[in-house]
């Protein structure tokens, strides 16, 4: 068991990264090609739980979604092609949603049920995570640096609890 966690914890960082490294050097595939390979790792050596399919799936459509109404509001400018061309979230930012997602049973697991610490990751994490990106130029505030960071501080203080919420709703239900 703490192997599968172990494995789950580096499989996380590592997409993370490499999706943010790619992205960075304009090689927006590789988050979501590793992803791919980790999902497959995932999927047959440490989980096959049908909730963490769907979880994964609602993940990436809430991650797609949430950072595409960032970009279509104006707000973030994303470096990759799907915003340059379609107004999507780009891949390689869905990438990072859904590497959490394959965590929140595993080695996030110890967030479960717990909304007001979600809350508070949320609130420093995000900022953190955005500003992150914002210094590898792979992202682009269209408002002053402090406005966008109290906006996505209160905006990840209720997402984050969304997603565990949901989590905890498709692993306990009856």
């Amino acid at each position: 068991m703490k192997n599968k966690i172990l494995i789950n914890l580096a499989g996380f960082y590592f997409c993370w990264w490499i999706s943010i490294y790619g992205a960075i050097n304009e090689r927006f595939y590789l988050g979501p090609f590793f992803l791919v390979l980790y999902m497959f790792i995932h999927f047959k050596y440490i989980s096959f739980h049908k909730s963490e399919y769907l979880y994964i799936t609602i993940c990436f459509f809430l991650g797609l979604s949430i950072d595409s109404l960032l970009l279509n509001f104006g707000f973030i400018d994303y470096k990759g092609f799907l915003p340059e061309n379609y107004n999507l979230s780009p891949l390689w930012a869905v990438t990072l949603w859904m590497c959490f997602g394959l965590s929140i049973f595993h080695s996030f697991r110890w967030i479960q049920k717990r909304y007001l610490t979600a809350m508070l990751m949320g609130v420093i994490s995000g900022p953190v995570i955005y500003y992150s990106c914002l210094s590898g130029n792979i992202i682009k505030f269209n408002y002053p640096l402090y406005q966008m960071l109290i906006a996505i501080s209160l905006l990840w203080s209720i997402i984050l609890p969304l997603f565990v919420y949901i989590a905890d709703d498709l692993l306990y239900e009856k």
